[in-house]
């Protein structure tokens, strides 16, 4: 089996996560360089996660012939660039949520890697995990029979530097992108990606992104969607899935490790441990693409992060939400 090559283009807490990812997975892939728009940075990562290459610049990394694959690790506001840049060096791609600002963007670099026979996905790993394949089953047996409604939330309050980089209109930041994003995205993985009807609402902050938001999505057999997020309180972070016979509860939705299933008075609970950090499932998944000549997944296609963007996109434009670096 040959092993796929990674970079990794950033070094905050993700890029940590995804280090430590493609140590677990040292079989199937191989860390091999790491960069920072500062040479000090790119040198202690790689030294802490292991890889063999620091870079000063995402050039010099997008360049290398030692590189098969990049993960984009960076804000928002430089998810197309970033990707772009690695496309254009015959690199292939796993970016962040969100994986652009917008429509136009995605859909430019999923031509472009189509064009240039590269493979390109949307870092969304909650659909990689193994516990909603086995809530898929449970709602497709019937057994709860239809789904009625989803609620969700997920809201964060990060301490100091953390949440200014969340809110700072200039990296993209505000609920929506952040962790809005995640919650969209479930409803849309369990009721499908083309709601009927999307009404929401947002508390903007004096730099005009969303510090908290909300969104009502109703789905043509009826289904409706009543989800939250926020960068500025703390929430339960759970969904909760109501069917005409029972219901189901997930706890950390985006990271489900597992669920309750309540159904006539008797609950029964499903565990799904990740084998790592979760990270394991996405990245198995993108070497298997790659090395199989593969452009795009056919788990998280393109037309769904096209769809949840256009949804967001959409949303944007109803709350005056523009960020600066916009035309």
């Amino acid at each position: 089996m040959k092993k796929i090559r990674w970079g990794i283009i950033g070094t905050g807490t993700i890029a940590k996560k995804f280090a430590g990812t493609l140590g677990y997975l040292s079989d199937e892939c191989e860390f091999v360089g790491v960069a920072s728009r500062s040479i000090e940075n790119a040198e202690a990562f790689a030294t802490q996660y292991g890889a063999k290459k620091a870079f000063g610049s995402y050039l010099e990394l997008a360049q290398s012939a030692d590189i098969d694959a990049v993960y984009i690790a960076t804000p928002h506001n430089s998810h197309y660039e970033n990707s772009l840049l690695c496309l254009k060096n015959n690199k292939h791609v796993l970016c962040e949520k969100s994986f652009t600002i917008d429509v136009s963007q995605a859909e430019h670099l999923f031509k472009q890697a189509s064009d240039n026979g590269l493979f390109i996905m949307e870092a969304f790993w909650t659909k990689f995990l193994p516990a909603y394949a086995e809530i898929h089953k449970i709602l497709n047996s019937g057994q709860l029979g239809d789904v009625v409604n989803i609620a969700a939330d997920f809201g964060i309050n990060p301490p100091g530097s953390r949440n200014d980089r969340k809110i700072n209109p200039e990296l993209a930041g505000g609920a929506l992108y952040d962790v809005g994003i995640y919650v969209i995205g479930i409803t849309c993985m369990l009721l499908g990606y083309k709601p009927e009807r999307v009404v929401s609402n947002a508390v903007l902050s004096k730099g005009g992104v969303d510090l908290s938001s909300f969104y009502y999505m109703q789905y043509e057999r009826g289904q409706v969607a009543l989800l939250s997020s926020s960068v500025e309180a703390l929430s339960r972070q759970q969904a909760v899935i109501q069917c005409k016979n029972g219901y189901i509860v997930i706890d950390t939705p985006h990271a489900a490790t597992g669920f309750t299933v309540h159904q006539n008075d008797n609950k029964k609970e499903y565990n799904f441990p990740f084998d790592f950090d979760g990270f394991e499932y996405q990245l198995r998944h993108t070497n298997d693409c790659i090395r199989q000549g593969k452009t795009a997944s056919d788990v998280m296609k393109p037309q769904d992060t096209i769809a949840v963007l256009k949804i967001m996109d959409n949303m944007r434009k109803e709350w005056g939400m523009k960020f600066p670096f916009e035309i």
